[in-house]
């Protein structure tokens, strides 16, 4: 009961980013949906990200929502939901390839100053002006089109939850470093 206390606390009168927290990452998530869902009864804003079945996985909102809902979400609080499909990988090719989160955010700020919105569409000299000599230049590093930065402005401050960490969840993180928009971690919902 107290830990509940707890997690209600922390997300009153705050926005959160969710990230994938959906049924078809259900089996890798090992928190307690109805905790999380007393979370979000407590938060202020929600923007909900998730993987949508135009790429052939993944949920429809609606399908998220059940799951809230069977887990405890109170219904009146979707009104203060966002749901956006993310899409997928956007930064993964550089993730999976090693490339240091830094020189991702370098790239990214400055495909984001240059109006540049694929990797693909850089030149040889912006890579040297960039000081990025390995890194793929066939697999894309790209803003993705359904998140656009007014947007998560918009929930600048917010707490960050899902997953996975290393994964979708990180490519969320490493976007809003690109675009200076604080966030908070909270651990006890990242899978």
């Amino acid at each position: 009961m107290r830990l509940t206390h707890y997690i209600i606390n922390e997300a009153v009168g705050k926005n959160v980013i969710i990230v994938d927290v959906q049924e078809t990452y259900k089996k890798y998530i090992h928190f307690d949906m109805y905790a999380f869902c007393k979370f979000i009864n407590g938060s202020k804003n929600i923007l909900c990200l998730y993987n949508g079945r135009e790429l052939g996985f993944g949920d429809q909102n609606e399908e998220v929502i059940n799951l809230y809902i069977e887990h405890g979400l109170n219904e009146d609080k979707l009104d203060d939901f966002e749901f956006v499909d993310k899409g997928y990988a956007f930064f993964r090719g550089w993730m999976d390839y090693g490339i240091d989160d830094d020189d991702i955010i370098k790239t990214l700020q400055y495909m984001n100053k240059k109006h540049i919105w694929d990797s693909r569409d850089l030149e040889e000299e912006d890579f040297e002006k960039l000081g990025l000599d390995d890194v793929p230049r066939d697999d894309p590093l790209y803003f993705p089109g359904t998140i656009d930065e007014k947007m998560l402005r918009h929930y600048a401050g917010s707490l960050l939850v899902g997953g996975g960490e290393n994964e979708c969840l990180k490519e969320i993180e490493l976007l809003m470093k690109a675009l200076k928009i604080r966030f908070t971690p909270f651990r006890k919902f990242i899978y």
